[in-house]
């Protein structure tokens, strides 16, 4: 009997909860849905762990100084998202035979894009490069849809708007939660593009070896900047954690008389306060700095 008893409380009941850090596949995540039996659902990787914007670098890395490391840096991205940029526009018309058969599911919008890309002899890598990606990192990997974006926002916010400081609170509490080196924004800057500048600079930094005196002038770099972005995620400023950059890309496309538009999941700010909310983009800038994200339902 105390067996039975043990057993039916087990049941239903998750060692994850929503907001919790999780690994995928070699890549930090936070789960954003827990399924009725506790014992699978759905993660989604931290903003900055894939590339916002995606093309080869067209220049190289200046390390005479860590100030022109960082100017160099982001003209080479810089270039390759106005090269993305030039992408987006011209799928424009490969896209409106079929926006509307976009919904909320991510997974479904994969195989949508995948399928429409094949039956019109697209180049599926060069003009969906986010959706590719995908596909990339290994099976069951999607962009997410409106769906999944709104399982994460639930775990910020409620339905009502919340002051500017608590809101930014609840998204440092929610940071806290990650691994020290996965939470950081790192070597700040805040700049355009800045979380593809700084992926690129980590990875140029993990597989250069710097001399003596710029690797102490870019470790007091990146001190400088982490103590920037403690202190705009205390809420005092609007950086956010994760490195969010302008929000996160959604595979939800949403189209009117005047054209189709892309979607993002970012800050909605109003008189009555601060809540998370979805975006039509019509800028496609602003697509390109919002972070690309997958999601993937696992068994825990």
């Amino acid at each position: 009997m105390l067996g039975v008893m043990a057993l039916s409380c087990q049941l239903g009941h998750s060692q994850y909860q929503p907001g919790d850090y999780y690994q995928e596949d070699g890549l930090d995540c936070v789960v954003i849905k827990v399924d009725e039996d506790g014992q699978s659902g759905l993660v989604m990787t931290l903003p900055g762990q894939l590339p916002n914007v995606f093309g080869s670098m067209d220049g190289e890395i200046d390390t005479s100084s860590v100030k022109r490391m960082l100017k160099s840096a982001i003209e080479i991205s810089r270039g390759m998202a106005f090269e993305y940029m030039g992408r987006l526009s011209q799928r424009a018309a490969y896209v409106s035979p079929f926006y509307d058969k976009l919904g909320p599911d991510g997974q479904e919008n994969l195989a949508v894009v995948k399928n429409m890309a094949r039956r019109a002899g697209v180049d599926f890598a060069y003009y969906f490069p986010e959706y590719a990606l995908m596909e990339d990192l290994g099976d069951g990997w999607f962009l997410p849809g409106m769906r999944e974006l709104g399982y994460f926002a639930e775990i910020v916010e409620d339905s009502l708007y919340i002051p500017h400081k608590e809101y930014w609170n609840r998204l440092l509490t929610l940071n806290y939660k990650m691994p020290e080196e996965s939470r950081r924004v790192v070597c700040g800057g805040f700049v355009p593009f800045r979380g593809h500048v700084n992926k690129m600079l980590l990875d140029f930094v993990d597989s250069t070896k710097l001399s003596g005196t710029l690797a102490k002038e870019w470790e007091k770099h990146v001190r400088k900047a982490d103590a920037k972005a403690n202190d705009r995620m205390r809420g005092f400023a609007s950086s956010m954690p994760f490195c969010f950059d302008s929000g996160i890309k959604c595979s939800t496309l949403d189209c009117t008389p005047s054209g189709w538009y892309l979607t993002c999941l970012g800050v909605v700010a109003t008189s009555k306060g601060y809540k998370m909310g979805f975006h039509r983009v019509p800028m496609y800038q602003m697509w390109c700095t919002s972070a690309t994200c997958a999601v993937k339902r696992v068994e825990f």
